[in-house]
């Protein structure tokens, strides 16, 4: 993507081999998966001349029932992952890419390692501090986690891991040898890693890796005006500033945020929507634990709202 001078392409296989082959020609890349996300298209023929057949090759696979055509699906599912993924860790060559993680595609998903799982219902609505990042500051649902990853990182957390083994609807079977097989020199490099956006609890809502030339790998929900987003994108102001000041620091180098593991009454009586009263009684019950006081402060662990979030305990 260059701007508002934008090349679209659907997240379907022949919407990925079209889009992706020759994606080193922008210096912008969105990729947004949908629920068309990789699905074969109606007819199998047109991926022939996308798939790198030869002549011989071709002929073969025009004879075929399109319907029984499981070498052509499964080099073509093939072919698409190993683009998507090319084009996902580009970032570390110079390119600015960003992917964006609504709550509908569960495949795009399985197929990358840093998300958690979660129950996204409990998500919402939950207080998030981001870093001053104007492409964030259109984000108004924060549905996803992330897996806390090292800073720097290796780029092979990223994606599935050795044994990752899976069989598409459409009957392809694929493991990570077949992805990557030409890509162990990206995964290999290490990179600095941030969270730009956290909830209450601390848990990542988002993040950004950085590669060498003003490169990076932006991984947010969907903005929620897609044209200012883009129009931010466009301008450079959005993520990587310029390296001018020799005081700048790279996300590895900046000082460490103070993590406060505790939480006023007010703050847990928001996140767990309910009143101040019923907080009492849940520290009370045991259920939410006390933090040291300072002062006549009531403070509350995070980790206790944490584990009584995720257990969905009754309110006394």
């Amino acid at each position: 993507m260059t701007g508002m001078q934008a090349d679209r392409y659907p997240d379907n296989m022949k919407g990925l081999l079209q889009g992706l082959r020759d994606c080193s020609k922008y210096k912008q890349i969105i990729l947004y998966p949908s629920k068309q996300f990789l699905l074969p298209p109606e007819n199998l023929e047109d991926l022939i001349p996308l798939t790198g057949f030869d002549e011989d090759q071709q002929k073969a696979a025009c004879k075929e029932h399109p319907a029984q055509n499981f070498n052509l699906v499964k080099v073509s599912t093939t072919l698409s992952l190993s683009l998507f993924y090319e084009t996902l860790l580009s970032f570390v060559s110079g390119r600015q890419v960003v992917l964006i993680c609504g709550n509908g595609n569960d495949l795009s998903r399985a197929l990358l390692s840093f998300f958690t799982t979660v129950e996204e219902r409990r998500l919402y609505n939950r207080r998030v501090e981001t870093d001053k990042l104007p492409l964030l500051s259109g984000i108004k649902d924060w549905p996803i986690l992330f897996d806390r990853l090292d800073s720097p990182l290796s780029l092979q957390k990223l994606l599935p891991h050795s044994e990752f083994k899976i069989t598409f609807p459409w009957g392809a079977k694929l493991s990570s040898a077949d992805l990557m097989e030409h890509k162990h020199y990206l995964l290999c490099t290490s990179c600095p890693v941030t969270f730009v956006a956290e909830d209450v609890l601390l848990n990542p809502r988002a993040l950004l890796i950085e590669g060498k030339k003003n490169g990076f790998l932006l991984v947010i929900p969907r903005p929620s005006n897609m044209k200012n987003f883009s129009i931010t994108l466009q301008t450079g102001k959005g993520v990587i500033k310029e390296q001018s000041s020799t005081t700048t620091k790279s996300p590895a180098e900046k000082a460490p945020k103070v993590e406060r593991h505790w939480m006023t009454r007010e703050e847990v009586a928001e996140i767990i929507k309910r009143s101040k009263d019923t907080v009492d009684n849940l520290r009370i019950a045991g259920t939410l634990v006390d933090a040291p006081k300072a002062g006549r402060q009531v403070r509350i662990t995070k980790e206790s709202v944490q584990q009584y979030l995720n257990q969905g305990i009754e309110c006394p």
